[in-house]
């Protein structure tokens, strides 16, 4: 086996991103407008617009880089032009001032100045006059319309996705996949995604028979789901389940893969690091999800142990007769013991959680047969 050492040199780096910026244009200009005429990035800088000025902006790269956009101002002034914003008036632009500028305008004007930046803006709100205050606040903010705020409502997935992949999908994807659907139930369409996900692996699965390949992609899909229900707050014990299933696979075979390699590694390299099983797995960090379920569906410790051993007897066997390929080591686990261990996380209880660890470490490293042929 032949590990690839090229470091990429900051000119190789940078033609990185802009061949990235050229595809995000590519998709802005291909993106579907909504019904008042507005592409995604374009209704992301109208959610950005309050924080801009009327004039002597700085923007930040991640126009260029995340959105393609090269004048962040030119989108600005159509914004205005087309009614989606307005030019805030003096005393909407106090709450953008420092607490020093807003102290320094009441002291002239004999007004007390102390308390939180919010006593401080509403005392100018209410004390100082419109007239009086545009004299100290010459340059303004920007502030949405009634039009620009509907504009935000009826297209939250931007918002939502904004330059960030999220659950497998970009603004740009969700954009088309809305197209004659209603843009608020888009969150549908997140978890349409992800059945769409996980039929597409059962196909693959059936044309490769690469079970192993299927139980990796479907145990990352399962925390992507537990999670985006987590999010939404619904169908909780649903939630617990996939978590259930995707960990039990993950302690079962993805992390003891990791685990077995390292192991190889070092026997092939000397004095190279390992890292432990747990540390792999990374538990300690995937329970953080059962916590918030746990807490939400005010389960107990038996209760939150029951529902994974239940859980964990509905799984098929794992097939390690069908991955032997990849040499995954067989545990001899029970189901109790995986419960346990996972309780035992979500308690931070690491004597409990290291009993199990050390056994999985002792049945991998009794397993001699190399993971590299």
């Amino acid at each position: 086996m032949t590990l690839s050492t090229h470091e990429y040199t900051p000119k190789e780096l940078q033609q990185q991103q802009e061949n990235k910026v050229r595809e995000t244009k590519e998709l802005a200009k291909n993106s579907f407008p909504s019904i008042n005429g507005l592409r995604p990035h374009e209704i992301f800088m109208l959610s950005y617009a309050p924080y801009y000025k009327t004039e002597n902006n700085s923007f930040p790269q991640f126009w260029h880089y995340d959105f393609g956009v090269d004048n962040p101002q030119a989108i600005l002034d159509m914004l205005l032009e087309r009614g989606f914003i307005r030019i805030a008036t003096a005393k909407e632009s106090a709450e953008k001032l420092k607490v020093s500028e807003l102290k320094e305008i009441l002291s002239e004007h004999g007004i007390k100045t102390t308390g939180k930046k919010a006593d401080l803006v509403l005392s100018i709100q209410e004390h100082i006059s419109e007239e009086d205050l545009s004299q100290k606040i010459p340059v303004r903010r920007f502030a949405l319309t009634e039009l620009g705020e509907k504009e935000l409502e009826d297209n939250e997935y931007v918002t939502y996705f904004g330059g960030s992949r999220k659950y497998g999908l970009t603004v740009w994807d969700m954009n088309l996949l809305i197209q004659n659907y209603p843009n608020k139930l888009f969150r549908d369409k997140i978890w349409s995604n992800f059945n769409q996900q996980l039929h597409e692996y059962e196909i693959k699965l059936q044309n490769s028979g690469d079970i192993y390949s299927y139980y990796i992609q479907e145990t990352a899909i399962h925390y992507e789901m537990c999670s985006f229900l987590i999010e939404e707050n619904k169908h909780l014990e649903d939630a617990l389940k996939l978590w259930a299933e995707a960990a039990y696979y993950d302690i079962m075979i993805s992390a003891v893969e990791r685990y077995k390699m390292s192991l190889d590694i070092k026997k092939r390299i000397p004095y190279t690091d390992i890292s432990r099983f747990n540390e792999l797995i990374n538990l300690s960090f995937k329970v953080k999800a059962l916590r918030s379920i746990r807490e939400s569906l005010n389960f107990s410790d038996d209760d939150l142990f029951q529902k994974l051993i239940s859980y964990f007897s509905e799984l098929p066997q794992i097939r390690y007769d069908l991955i032997n390929q990849y040499n995954i080591t067989k545990l001899n686990l029970q189901i109790q013991d995986i419960a346990g261990l996972i309780v035992a996380e979500v308690n931070e209880n690491t004597e409990i959680a290291n009993e199990v660890y050390e056994d999985i470490e002792g049945q991998i490293k009794n397993d001699n047969t190399p993971i590299f042929k």
